[in-house]
């Protein structure tokens, strides 16, 4: 891949996660906490980390690795983005950086990540269905946060948050998606999610309580990246919560 594929290709990743960078923002302007966490910041209680200087943390669930041929987990499960392979933490590994990538990219089980849809530019279209991957391990939450993206309006509460959490054990997952609290200027009537469930066991799907038949008016799994899939439409009236259930089944 030449240089200009490969910027090209990072220039893509960027806009897709925009609302995740956009939400790591707001926890920035509100916490203090930074986008981009050096390693003693993300994890002060890890030893193993205190020197490291060529890995980052870029919001609560990618680990960047830059310049290097290693990378160094924390403690947990560690899903390599480029490949799928998973790593449990802490351990050190010797990285081979897959061809036409610049670096280690590291998702951190847990992970809710949304992404826009592929766009050149921010604003190039209107965006009222988001992609969201979710990575199940144990309980974890994330902040959706959403404004005009121009103005300081967010400032005096023009904003809108969109509360999201993942329950997965042995069971299964659930997965609760919160209607949409606050509006900004321009904000699309309606939120639709393209759920993405990083698993590779079989499942029974069900929305609010109604079990979904696999096919593309329910779900889809996807052997190839390892995901279930569905749709999820914000209710109407803002309301009610969303509530995902992907149950086990019993695997022959």
């Amino acid at each position: 891949m030449c240089s200009s594929d490969l910027v090209k290709m990072y220039a893509k990743l960027r806009y897709s996660l925009m609302p995740y960078i956009y939400s790591a923002a707001h926890e920035a302007n509100e916490s203090g906490l930074p986008i981009m966490r050096a390693m003693p910041l993300a994890y002060p209680g890890d030893a193993n980390l205190q020197d490291v200087i060529r890995e980052y943390m870029f919001g609560d669930s990618l680990l960047v690795t830059v310049y290097t041929k290693k990378a160094i987990f924390p403690a947990g499960r560690w899903i390599d983005y480029w490949t799928g392979k998973e790593y449990q933490g802490p351990s050190q590994i010797d990285y081979e950086i897959p061809e036409g990538h610049g670096g280690g990219l590291f998702v951190k089980a847990g992970a809710i990540i949304p992404y826009w849809p592929e766009m050149n530019y921010v604003g190039e279209r209107p965006v009222d269905t988001l992609a969201l991957h979710v990575y199940p391990e144990g309980s974890t939450r994330f902040t959706l946060a959403e404004d005009d993206g121009l103005s300081l309006a967010y400032e005096t509460g023009s904003i809108a948050r969109t509360e999201i959490e993942s329950i997965a054990n042995h069971d299964g997952l659930t997965l609760h998606i919160a209607p949409r609290v606050g509006s900004y200027e321009g904000m699309p009537a309606t939120r639709r999610f393209n759920v993405f469930v990083h698993t590779a066991l079989s499942w029974q799907v069900k929305l609010n309580d109604a079990v979904l038949s696999e096919g593309p008016q329910g779900w889809h799994y996807d052997a190839s990246s390892g995901t279930v899939s569905l749709q999820v439409t914000e209710d109407p009236e803002r309301k009610a919560t969303q509530i995902v259930s992907i149950d086990r089944k019993s695997v022959v």
